[in-house]
This record gives C-alpha cells, structure tokens and sequence, in this order.
C-alpha cells in the first residue's frame, strides 16, 4: 500500500491506455523511487534470471499492479526496467489479470 500519490494520480485500469501527459511531482518522485528500486534489483541481481531478484520472488508479485500502471499510462521507462516489465507482462497470470478485466467489462 506504499506509493499514494502514484496510487491516486495513475488509478489502476488493467484495460485501459492512458499516456499520462502531466503527472504531479508526487507521482513524478514515486514513479522515480520505483524505477530506482527496479534498477538498482535487475544490475545487482539481473545475471541470476529476469525477475527483479533474478527468479520470481513476492516482490515481483507486489509490483505486479504498479506494472499494469505503467502500462496503462505508458510511463517511460529505462532498458533494464523496461525488459522487467515485459517479462512480467507476458507472465500468463498477467495475461489472466488482464483477460479477466477485458472480460469483466464487456
């Protein structure tokens, strides 16, 4: 539950494609700290696999959401944070979540 302000600016809308165009400075300083987080995982842990501590841990499964967010609203993201993502993205529990909420809406 941490990140409020990415939490509020950026809602979370798995079906959605939103390029956010103006982001406060609160979620400008926690799409940062996330993206240092992301970073600083995949340099020191990267040679291990592609999750953020090499194989898949419960951080990986905590960011899940914070993913569908920077997808959503297609926030601009490093290379190493970049590939996470995708990995994540093309995890077939991701590809559910996201079936699921195609699905719920129609």
């Amino acid at each position: 539950s941490g990140f409020p302000a990415l939490r509020q600016g950026m809602p979370l809308d798995v079906r959605a494609s939103l390029p956010f165009q103006q982001p406060s400075v609160e979620v400008k300083a926690d799409v940062a700290r996330i993206v240092s987080i992301w970073e600083d995982c995949r340099q020191r842990y990267g040679h291990k696999g592609p999750f953020l501590f090499g194989h898949f841990t419960n951080a990986d499964a905590m960011y899940a959401p914070v993913v569908f967010r920077f997808l959503t609203y297609h926030v601009e993201l490093p290379e190493a944070s970049r590939k996470w993502v995708e990995t994540m993205a093309a995890l077939p529990a991701m590809q559910e979540w996201h079936q699921a909420s195609i699905t719920e809406a129609g």
